[in-house]
């Protein structure tokens, strides 16, 4: 994110990826996770969110530029 100010004396959410079981794979677990995340970092009065992922992981990419978010790739 290019407006994130670290000097921020603030909260920050970060999430460093987010594992699904095999089983529920399929379900849009992540898509219905977003909505709630951003919800709770409007609530807390973050300074800002960050997912951050393996370069690989196609689903959540695809999720992020749909969302019009940006996603902090993981050198994995």
């Amino acid at each position: 994110m290019s407006d994130v100010n670290t000097l921020q004396v603030k909260k920050a959410a970060i999430l460093n990826d987010l594992f699904v079981a095999p089983v529920m794979r399929g379900q849009k677990v992540g898509e219905r996770l977003f909505p709630n995340m951003f919800v709770l970092y409007t609530k807390h009065d973050f300074a800002y969110m960050t997912w951050e992922t393996a370069k690989d992981n196609l689903v959540l990419n695809r999720c992020m530029r749909r969302w019009g978010t940006t996603l902090q790739l993981a050198a994995v």
